[in-house]
């Protein structure tokens, strides 16, 4: 599935920089949802070179791109999901 994503993708002409990898490396290595700012965070941990500003822009682009899910509440910070797939709890 992943190598069919990748291949769409170049097919559109956006090709996935390194930091874009790292921050989508971030959101599939995590346990639990993460809203931009605990992106944000963890990345600084793990000494990725980045700005809040660049987490927001490149998890709006790896959700539209379909690589990660957005899950957007009224009046909540959106969470970014590795799970595609519908479920229950949300």
């Amino acid at each position: 599935m992943l190598i069919i994503r990748i291949i769409l993708n170049y097919k559109k002409g956006t090709a996935m920089t390194a930091l874009n990898k790292q921050i989508l490396e971030l959101i599939q290595s995590s346990c639990k949802h993460m809203n931009a700012e605990e992106v944000f965070l963890l990345a600084k941990e793990k000494d990725v070179k980045v700005s809040l500003a660049s987490v927001y822009r490149i998890l709006g682009k790896l959700a539209a791109e379909g690589h990660i899910r957005q899950l957007s509440n009224p009046g909540q910070p959106d969470m970014f999901d590795k799970n595609l797939e519908p479920h229950g709890h949300l």
